[in-house]
C-alpha cells in the first residue's frame, strides 16, 4: 500500500538521520506528521514535528524551516484555526519569499485564500 510504503521511505530516511545525515529528514517528518495527523494521533503528530524541526535546524535549511511552517499552517487550518493558520502562513511565505521559491509562494498564497 501507499501507507506502508510511505513508512518505509521515512524509516529509511530516519535510519540516515541517526548517522547524522539528515538530508530528506524534514521531509520525511512533515510527511509522518500529515499520517498522525490523519489518523488523529497527536503524540506521534508532535514528535514529527519537532522531527522536521530538528532536521531543518541541523541542514540550517531556511527552505525546509518554511516548508515546516507552511505545513503547519495546512493542519491549523483543518482544525478551523485561523489565528494559527494565518501565524504560520505569514512565517512561510516570508521564508518563500526570501529565497524566491516563487511555486511554493504560490501554494502558501493559495492556502491563504482558502483560510
Amino acid at each position: 500500500s501507499v501507507l506502508a510504503e510511505a513508512r518505509a521511505a521515512a524509516a529509511r530516511v530516519l535510519r540516515r538521520a541517526r548517522q547524522r545525515d539528515w538530508l530528506g529528514g524534514a521531509m520525511a517528518g512533515r510527511a509522518l506528521a500529515g499520517l498522525a495527523a490523519q489518523a488523529g494521533d497527536a503524540d506521534a503528530l508532535a514528535r514529527h514535528l519537532h522531527l522536521a524541526d530538528q532536521a531543518a535546524a541541523l541542514r540550517q535549511s531556511p527552505h525546509e524551516a518554511a516548508s515546516n511552517h507552511l505545513l503547519r499552517a495546512r493542519l491549523a487550518l483543518r482544525r478551523d484555526d485561523c489565528a494559527e493558520t494565518e501565524r504560520q502562513l505569514d512565517a512561510a511565505m516570508a521564508g518563500f519569499e526570501r529565497l524566491r521559491m516563487d511555486w511554493h509562494l504560490a501554494q502558501a498564497a493559495a492556502l491563504r485564500a482558502c483560510a
